[in-house]
């Protein structure tokens, strides 16, 4: 990344408990996004620089709280450096829930949230104009598949400029159709970030 950069997108990986004993790198969660960044990487021609954040391993309590603080960082960060960069934010699940309560920053442009960790009390504002996409695999019973509709339909309802969809037959892992996954994101990515 450079100041001429003129996108970012920030991958948000979703929880590491239970995998503290691998490397950093090899826990499934934050190796899930490295796919997702080779997409985004590819189908922009490289025109959008791509930044993985790998959150510390907390308790289940100090997640999120953690992940939005380190994400803010990171935020600030690409603001000293490529200070006219759109940024994009990829959150899968912990990093789902990250994303969306972060839509409401003016520096974001576009927001993807995969499989989000969703609390009924959330209370998520998007900036208008801020595009959306939520997606939820049909078989997940790790983060509810229906808050994620919900809160589409709300925001949706709301005026907010949200596509969400449910992903037939796949789960929490989103591995049943991964390609599609990421071919998906990456237009998403690629469309708001550099093609507008």
């Amino acid at each position: 990344m450079e100041p001429s950069t003129p996108a970012v997108a920030v991958l948000m990986h979703g929880s590491t408990l239970g995998f503290t004993s691998l490397p950093a790198w090899m826990a499934p969660a934050p190796l899930r996004m490295q796919l997702f960044a080779a997409g985004i990487d590819r189908r922009s021609g490289s025109r959008i620089a791509v930044l993985r954040l790998r959150y510390p391993d907390r308790d289940l309590r100090s997640q999120f709280r953690g992940a939005l603080r380190d994400t803010a960082a990171a935020l600030a960060h690409i603001q000293q450096i490529a200070p006219r960069a759109r940024i994009g934010l990829v959150g899968h699940s912990n990093g789902g829930r990250v994303a969306l309560r972060l839509s409401a920053d003016a520096r974001i442009h576009a927001v993807a949230a995969l499989a989000p960790w969703l609390l009924p009390s959330d209370r998520i504002k998007p900036r208008r104009g801020t595009p959306l996409l939520l997606m939820h695999g049909s078989l997940d019973f790790v983060t509810s598949p229906r808050l994620t509709a919900e809160l589409a339909a709300r925001l949706r309802h709301g005026g907010a400029d949200v596509d969400y969809e449910s992903v037939s037959g796949d789960n929490h892992f989103l591995l049943a159709q991964a390609a599609y996954w990421h071919s998906r994101v990456a237009d998403f990515m690629t469309r708001h970030l550099v093609d507008d």
